[in-house]
């Protein structure tokens, strides 16, 4: 190959030593994560949620979807919610669908912090939930999120068969200057909305 055919990529070498983690340090931690006990996960895990590149953040995302233990895939939502960087946001969908509800409630309140309207469409999916709570939680986070995006899937939750989650999200929408009124049983089954 002639070097003049290898392109450089901006910044000195610690910048992108930075960015792209330590190799060695890398591998180590990806075999944790693969093949260690659950204590070793936790610690590569801690590890990696100190970390900010991208490497680190792929790698949590990976633990997200694979690691069987609960307590390393909370502990993950925990990490990714402290980093308070958009770029956590992605990993964090991936919470969304955990087995979990407590996971899922996690993840939603690790998102709420973030108060961005880019939460909006992710959470939304979730309005439909098995779990009141993480419906309930959903709907809050929604509630604190100053965009207009947020109100239709308010809209929507005013249709839900609990009635703790139809008074919340109209509570959320009444909280934005959003006149609102209770749906009627028989309208919540046609899909009339709850808004005037």
């Amino acid at each position: 190959m002639d070097k003049s055919t290898i392109i450089e990529v901006p910044g000195d070498r610690q910048e992108n030593n930075e960015l792209l983690g330590n190799r060695q340090e890398n591998s180590e931690l990806k075999e944790a994560l693969r093949q260690g006990d659950e204590a070793a996960r936790l610690a590569a895990v801690g590890r990696l949620g100190a970390r900010r590149d991208w490497v680190a953040l792929e790698m949590l995302r990976g633990a997200l979807m694979t690691d069987p233990a609960e307590r390393i895939r909370s502990r993950v939502v925990s990490l990714l919610g402290a980093m308070n960087d958009l770029t956590a946001m992605e990993p964090l969908t991936v919470a969304l669908n955990d087995p979990s509800e407590e996971i899922r409630l996690q993840a939603v309140a690790a998102m709420s912090r973030f108060g961005d309207p880019w939460i909006i469409g992710p959470l939304g999916t979730r309005l439909g939930d098995g779990a009141e709570a993480v419906r309930l939680a959903v709907i809050r986070a929604l509630g604190g999120i100053d965009d207009p995006g947020a109100v239709e899937p308010l809209r929507q939750a005013c249709l839900d068969p609990a009635e703790e989650v139809r008074a919340a999200a109209l509570s959320a929408l009444e909280a934005k200057g959003i006149s609102s009124r209770p749906v009627p049983a028989d309208d919540r089954e046609t899909g009339t909305g709850c808004c005037e």
